[in-house]
């Protein structure tokens, strides 16, 4: 039986406002973020304008009123959330429209609270245009708006209506136009003093019946994220540990090493952190078939805490050694997701590895990259390569590589063209890009300079012929690191030198040959360094070109 209660009510818009200012309104830790579009934005203004309803939202008043401790700056609407309040209620159903109102119906002159001024211009800064009798967005700025013009904070203040009129007076246009004006002004500022909003409240749940009826509700629409969730269950306000707010850290400090840096990338990419987290717990992350599930297990434990924020430290090391080790520039340069989590693994067990261990690891990553070596094996062949990478974890005498029967592995045939959508052509890319810079030692990263922090904006494509028919094909392509403080405006000669696959006597060669030269060049010395990894080299259909 449940032990909380269900309560209705029916406010006013401005008291919600009031509530939200007074610090009465909250964001639990599992609420998605902001999602609406501008659209969608201008739409709730319209259904207001016309008396429409909008809908009802859900509050929860929580059983223990001091749960959640927020560890950042949490904003709705641009405007920070202020101090705890004892009675508050967090938004279950609502947060989208509510975030809208706040953003826009409370006066920033007025208010104490702060408030991003860079993303309320950007998403809140909407005016109505009593002109053409529409809501729209102020993409002005440091300029005073035409009479016109009223921002939407104007209409809960009356007595910004007396001002509209005294300036409306001294304006130099028509009766009928200044009597338009004033009628769409009233008719509006009536409507919004007087609309009301129906709000159930949910009084006395605990934070586990609040997230499966906040999961129930998002059902049908988009479902909140899964680490929001857990970060409800997991939530300590002795450890002030939030997963969700952690990941969001990471991904922060991930941007140096140009790791999962863009909005879309992040979305996508929550599940990857949280498979790493669940795998630090002794489950393969290939067995996981619910996250959100594991994770609320998981969540449970007294170690939850401790071995998350562990396992997120781990995500930025790997991350670390595959920009420094293995010039991995770009998270769209990672073959495989795998890879960050046996990587996370690898460092969630070695505090300090040795050298020997990293190179170790280093030609792992390359071995694994060429052979396809996550997708040949069956699943229970799986688990027996990831046993063999755990045992090299705790011994590092071990090869972390797993060779069924003792049969070598075999790389994928030679890519007939650069795309970051195919891994055998991510390790040619990275092999590359190892080979300009390390030349023949590739395996041994110790004449990189540490101190420079390179950045995927240092990374350049060069296309020996710009104007050849393909120009993403490997012969065609250099990729080279250069510093961004000079001016990049180099020729082919510039690159003359055997890291570049290119000899002094390419130099004057028509395209077809140069190109023909080159792509035998990139091949034995890819083959070289395939063959160095005890793997077979595989030519591809068209080998007999290259003999």
């Amino acid at each position: 039986m449940n032990n909380f209660r269900i309560n209705t009510r029916v406010r006013r818009l401005f008291q919600y406002l009031e509530d939200f200012e007074l610090g009465r309104i909250k964001v639990p830790p599992f609420q998605r973020d902001f999602e609406w579009n501008n659209r969608q934005k201008l739409d709730l203004l319209d259904s207001l304008k016309s008396g429409f309803p909008i809908g009802s939202v859900l509050f929860w008043q929580a059983k223990d009123e001091n749960l959640f401790i927020e560890s950042r700056d949490q904003k709705v609407g641009a405007y920070f959330l202020p101090n705890f309040k004892n009675d508050s209620f967090y938004i279950l159903d609502g947060y989208q429209r509510l975030s809208t109102l706040f953003g826009c119906f409370i006066d920033p002159n007025k208010t104490a609270l702060r408030r991003d001024d860079v993303e309320w211009k950007k998403s809140f800064d909407i005016v109505y245009n009593l002109h053409e009798d529409q809501f729209e967005f102020n993409r002005k700025t440091h300029t005073e708006l035409p009479i016109f013009q009223i921002p939407l904070f104007h209409f809960i203040d009356g007595e910004k209506f007396y001002d509209f009129q005294t300036k409306l007076i001294e304006k130099n246009i028509s009766e009928n136009l200044k009597k338009k004006y004033i009628q769409l002004y009233k008719n509006f500022g009536a409507i919004i003093s007087g609309y009301d909003l129906p709000s159930i409240d949910l009084v006395g749940a605990s934070v586990k019946e609040a997230v499966e009826i906040f999961s129930r509700l998002n059902s049908r629409g988009k479902v909140i994220t899964n680490d929001w969730k857990v970060s409800a269950l997991s939530f300590s306000n002795e450890r002030n540990f939030r997963l969700g707010t952690e990941i969001d850290y990471l991904f922060e400090r991930l941007e140096r090493y140009n790791f999962f840096y863009k909005k879309s990338d992040r979305k996508s990419k929550r599940d990857l952190i949280l498979k790493c987290i669940i795998s630090a717990f002794g489950k393969i992350y290939f067995d996981v078939s619910n996250v959100s599930n594991d994770l609320e297990q998981l969540a449970r434990r007294s170690d939850f805490i401790d071995i998350s924020r562990k396992t997120l430290g781990s995500i930025e090391k790997a991350v670390k050694f595959l920009y420094e080790e293995i010039l991995i520039l770009d998270s769209i340069l990672l073959p495989y997701n795998n890879h960050l989590i046996f990587i996370t693994e690898f460092f969630n067990h070695v505090v300090n590895p040795s050298r020997t261990q990293l190179n170790k690891l280093k030609t792992w990553f390359w071995q694994t990259t060429y052979s396809n070596y996550f997708t040949i094996y069956n699943l229970a062949k799986q688990r027996i390569a990831y046993d063999h990478f755990m045992n090299f974890v705790h011994n590092e005498n071990l090869n972390p590589i797993y060779f069924d029967k003792e049969k070598k592995l075999e790389s994928l045939d030679f890519p007939l063209k650069i795309s970051m959508k195919s891994v055998r052509s991510k390790a040619l890319t990275l092999f590359m890009l190892n080979f300009s810079l390390y030349q023949f030692n590739i395996l041994s990263s110790d004449n990189l300079n540490k101190d420079k922090i390179l950045t995927y904006s240092d990374l350049k494509i060069f296309s020996n012929f710009p104007k050849h028919d393909s120009k993403n094909i490997p012969e065609n392509t250099i990729f080279y690191i250069v510093d961004r403080s000079l001016i990049d405006n180099r020729e082919l000669k510039d690159f003359i030198g055997e890291r570049y696959f290119i000899s002094n006597d390419m130099k004057n060669m028509e395209s077809d040959l140069f190109l023909s030269k080159r792509l035998t060049k990139i091949k034995k010395n890819e083959k070289l360094f395939v063959e160095r990894l005890d793997l077979i080299y595989s030519l591809g259909p068209n080998f007999l070109d290259f003999i």
